[in-house]
């Protein structure tokens, strides 16, 4: 929508105030980190900073986002002063990739709570692929950020997927040992490579059906794309998979953070969980 500066509010011509007032839908900080990501338009030109003067006689042009949150249901899990955890939908992406998008990101619906920080990725201390569902944590806050992406940088957090394979996986329980990559040839695929860095997921055969397996993945690393990538590389891709499974009919990545386990402050260990979504 494109906005008209009130005569009222001529002794603020910010152009977050102006649009907290005008526009209310986000906090002053959620419209900071819209206008820094490049939602905001000032007389048809890109405008990246949330303290720029306006006046009665510029126009705003407001981005509108092409995905709305009406379209997912993110379901709180836990939330205090320090940590929002949240069973992320497959479909939608943790955050922007670039300062500039066009849809709508998980950290958009929850700009709101994560407004310590002016970023496109506030809060953030791990991510899920935008087709993986799950459990997914944010912080609210500089210290709690430090303190648990230490903890997923020395790999003390646990996690636990569940997985629904391409064929019948013949071993009941194992581990997956293979380096990985960037293809260097496709920047957004991964790949085994021993000039990769090293990776380790432990998989458990729960079931079989005919054409599928259900498992429990436990990544011992965090790469990119290791789960689909290591299970790929076994000759048991993970069903729906567009990059690493590309035969697949599934209509989504059968692919859910089940569990994590992380210390939220010192001498508080949590183990959070989200259950498998319909149809999984």
């Amino acid at each position: 929508p494109t906005l008209v500066m009130d005569p009222e509010l001529k002794d603020e011509f910010r152009l977050d105030v102006f649009l907290t007032k005008k526009h209310g839908i986000h906090s002053r900080s959620g419209w900071q980190k819209r206008i820094t990501r490049g939602d905001v338009l000032v007389n048809n030109e890109l405008c990246l900073k949330p303290n720029t003067k306006i006046s009665e006689s510029d126009t705003v042009t407001v981005a509108e986002l092409v995905k709305q949150a009406a379209q997912y249901s993110p379901v709180v899990l836990y939330e205090d002063e320090n940590v929002l955890v949240v069973n992320k939908p497959s479909g939608i992406l943790v955050h922007a990739t670039t300062n500039v998008a066009r849809e709508q990101t998980l950290v958009d619906i929850f700009a709101d709570k994560l407004s310590f920080e002016q970023s496109n990725r506030p809060g953030v201390v791990h991510r899920l692929d935008r087709d993986t569902s799950g459990v997914i944590i944010f912080a609210k806050n500089e210290a709690t950020k430090l303190y648990i992406q230490k903890q997923f940088a020395s790999m003390s957090v646990k996690k636990t997927y569940r997985a629904v394979l391409s064929g019948q996986l013949a071993t009941k329980k194992g581990v997956i040992s293979k380096p990985l990559k960037r293809d260097p040839h496709h920047p957004g695929i991964w790949m085994v490579s021993p000039e990769g860095k090293p990776s380790e997921t432990v998989f458990t055969r729960i079931d079989t059906s005919n054409d599928d397996s259900r498992v429990e993945l436990e990544p011992k690393t965090g790469r990119t794309h290791q789960l689909r990538v290591h299970c790929a590389s076994i000759g048991h891709p993970i069903v729906g998979d567009r990059l690493y499974n590309p035969n697949s009919t599934a209509t989504r990545l059968m692919l859910h953070a089940a569990s994590l386990e992380v210390s939220i402050a010192h001498n508080d260990r949590r183990t959070f969980a989200a259950d498998l979504p319909e149809g999984f």
